[in-house]
């Protein structure tokens, strides 16, 4: 197997025992593929078990402590969702992890339109970075109507959650491991395994 820049490993809808097995395979398997400035994404949720909404995301964290957590990317999904004690859950949480400090890592790609730029008060162009708005840590696209005024949220699909992912985290002519991931139709070339 060659050598990644990036992986991506959906462990989304898999309890911690499924979590404990693929995690197990992963480090013993995929691991050593994984670049030394590489990023591993890992996209997973909170699921529910005996009445219990369990934070599978907090949990991979801590079993993935050789790595950096960097941050935690929250998309919404409004389609699909965990009812919950409380409130329905209707969000994937992605870990954005590294192997080391020194990792590669591209924001420009994945900048959104500024929607303030022409229209706040004194232009102050220091503000906006040309390339557009830092996209944050909650991956939810919106619309405007031209006057800094939001009209519509839409939501990523999976497909253009993973491109994001990518987009921001490989160098050019770089290889991609997909793990437990859908098919998705993108130009890169990706390896896609199952565990």
């Amino acid at each position: 197997m060659k050598s990644f820049q990036t992986v991506i490993f959906d462990l989304t809808n898999s309890d911690t025992k499924k979590i404990d097995i693929k995690l197990n395979i992963f480090n013993k398997k995929i691991l050593k593929y994984l670049k030394e400035d590489g990023i591993l994404w890992v996209l997973c949720n909170f699921y529910k078990s005996k009445n219990v909404l369990v934070p599978a995301p907090f949990y991979i964290a801590e079993k993935l402590n050789n790595f950096f957590l960097k941050n935690i990317i929250v998309v919404p999904n409004f389609q699909e969702h965990i009812d919950g004690n409380i409130f329905n859950n209707y969000i994937t949480n992605i870990l954005f992890l590294t192997k080391n400090n020194d990792f590669y890592f591209n924001k420009d790609p994945i900048r959104e339109k500024h929607i303030w730029k022409n229209v706040e008060w004194g232009k102050r162009k220091k503000n906006y970075h040309p390339k557009g708005k830092d996209p944050g840590n909650v991956w939810l696209k919106t619309d405007d109507d031209g006057k800094a005024n939001i009209t519509n949220h839409r939501q990523l699909n999976y497909t253009e959650t993973i491109e994001r992912c990518i987009k921001c985290s490989i160098k050019k002519e770089s290889s991609i491991l997909l793990l437990n991931t859908k098919k998705i139709n993108t130009k890169q070339k990706i390896t896609y395994e199952k565990i």
